[in-house]
């Protein structure tokens, strides 16, 4: 103090956030005629206190504001529109992509009922619907729905919407509403064209449909058409083979008959080919002899063959089966 030419001097730590901040002091050139009392000392004690409270509040502010602004920024940044409420309906805050998409001054919206703003224009149907949802939050319920809002071009945009109610943290009464909603258009038209192509898939299936039951009534047809004759073949060599016939004479009457048959058989699997198409195809599980059954196919086959001067035969490798199980049509 000396050096300073100090000749009394009384002072007391600041204390912030419980480091030593600083000092507060008194000092003087002249010497005093007495010591400083105690009750100097408390006082500069207290002044320190009350300075070193100053700053701390001063800190907090700082912080708070810090906090505030960095708050409001990842508000402003986020895609989707999002504001604050008052339980009443009142709109106290907005981020930038909500006032953006209304295109009209903050000044605009800020301090009216929700429902009286700009997006909510589209009908007297979507203000109702908002202020009954606005109703339900203030109760404690969360709300959801896809709504329509009025955009700055003043098209309307579906957005999907939502208000979510915010409780106190003693009380447990809800002191704020949070409103978010982000336009889905891009859902919407493709929940559109899905349902589009759902529907043309169902009447393509229709159309399927019709033509199978077309089909099969053009088979029945065709199937009719064509057994009438051929039953009266058939029963004309039946009646051929009780005359008086050689062995040659009798064994053509057969082959006509069983070629007949084979003809109806081969119209029951156009019919069945149709069925399982359908996937209605029922197979006979019958014992069959397989060397009757290629002996009767080369006898339909050998008059064809002897046109061409072909020569049909067969033979039935060792060891096969001479029965098995299936469907001899």
């Amino acid at each position: 103090y000396g050096e300073l030419g100090l000749e009394s001097y009384i002072g007391a730590p600041v204390i912030v956030d419980g480091l030593v901040y600083g000092t507060v002091s008194v000092s003087s050139a002249v010497p005093r005629q007495a010591p400083f009392s105690e009750s100097d000392r408390d006082l500069m004690r207290l002044v320190a206190r009350w300075v070193g409270s100053l700053r701390e509040r001063e800190i907090r502010q700082e912080q708070l504001r810090g906090a505030e602004q960095r708050n409001q920024a990842i508000f402003n940044s986020q895609f989707q529109f999002q504001g604050l409420l008052e339980p009443d309906g009142t709109l106290i805050e907005a981020n930038d992509t909500a006032v953006e998409f209304a295109g009209v001054p903050r000044e605009d919206l800020i301090g009216r009922k929700f429902w009286d703003c700009h997006w909510w224009q589209a009908s007297t149907k979507e203000r109702d619907r908002l202020r009954e949802s606005i109703g339900k939050a203030a109760n404690g319920e969360f709300v959801r729905y896809t709504a329509d809002v009025v955009g700055a071009s003043g098209a309307t945009f579906p957005i999907d919407f939502s208000i979510k109610p915010v409780r106190d943290d003693d009380s447990g009464e809800v002191v704020l509403l949070i409103p978010e909603g982000r336009v889905i258009t891009e859902m919407v038209e493709a929940e559109t064209k899905l349902r589009q192509t759902v529907a043309a898939l169902a009447e393509a299936l229709n159309q399927a449909e019709a033509s199978d039951r077309a089909k099969s009534a053009f088979l029945a047809s065709l199937s009719h058409e064509i057994r009438t004759p051929m039953n009266a073949v058939i029963g004309f060599g039946e009646l051929l083979a009780t005359t008086g016939l050689d062995g040659h004479q009798r064994e053509y009457v057969e082959t006509i008959q069983r070629a007949g048959d084979r003809l109806l058989g081969l119209i029951d699997d156009i019919l069945d080919f149709s069925k399982i198409e359908a996937g209605r195809i029922e197979l006979d599980e019958d014992p069959v002899v397989l060397g009757d059954i290629v002996h009767r196919v080369l006898e339909e086959l050998a008059p064809e063959a002897t046109k061409k001067g072909l020569e049909l035969a067969y033979t039935v490798a060792p060891g096969l089966p001479t029965r098995v199980v299936g469907d001899e049509k």
